[in-house]
């Protein structure tokens, strides 16, 4: 017994709808796996400070300790301010930046610390003082930032057991 022309299209039918059933279940797996974690994550920012003492620059021997866990790698901006400038009369302010060399991840991937340097400039302001050292008694404070989404803490025991805010109104 040979199939029919139309008995082939059928059958044709049958296997692309039996397809397509399958993939719209594998992106609906997909879509629901991605809403659990997003609902397990949170934007988290976390926030360092660091005083230096003279120019130059520094490479941290330990890592900073993230004091939470982020998913992918975060964002890092820095900034400073001028803690002292005893040498205001012939240096500019002095500068600081700073930057990440290495992260630290645990054995699942989380980014938990970063190894970083930090680094401070001065510029002479009376031309020919460049022939000078820049002072080594001015102070910067270092302001570290580290941003992304990051796992949210929640009790070992199930969430079963966490307790909603009390909100003051």
């Amino acid at each position: 017994m040979t199939m029919s022309d139309l008995d082939k299209a059928f059958a044709a039918a049958i296997v692309l709808i039996a397809n397509r059933d399958a993939a719209v279940g594998q992106a609906n797996d997909i879509a629901r796996n991605n809403t659990r974690m997003n609902n397990r994550n949170r934007h988290a920012v976390a926030e360092m400070t660091y005083l230096s003492t003279g120019t130059g620059q520094v490479r941290f021997a330990q890592p900073l300790d993230f004091p939470v866990r982020f998913r992918t790698e975060p964002q890092f901006a820095t900034g400073s301010g001028v803690r002292s400038n005893p040498h205001a009369k012939l240096w500019h302010d002095p500068r600081g930046s700073g930057g990440v060399r290495a992260w630290v991840r645990d054995k699942n991937g989380l980014y938990t610390g970063a190894y970083v340097w930090l680094r401070v400039d001065m510029d002479p302001i009376t031309p020919g003082s460049d022939l000078l050292l820049p002072p080594q008694d001015c102070q910067v404070v270092h302001y570290l930032t580290f941003m992304g989404i990051a796992v949210k803490d929640l009790p070992a025991d199930g969430i079963e057991n966490v307790k909603p805010r009390k909100v003051d109104r």
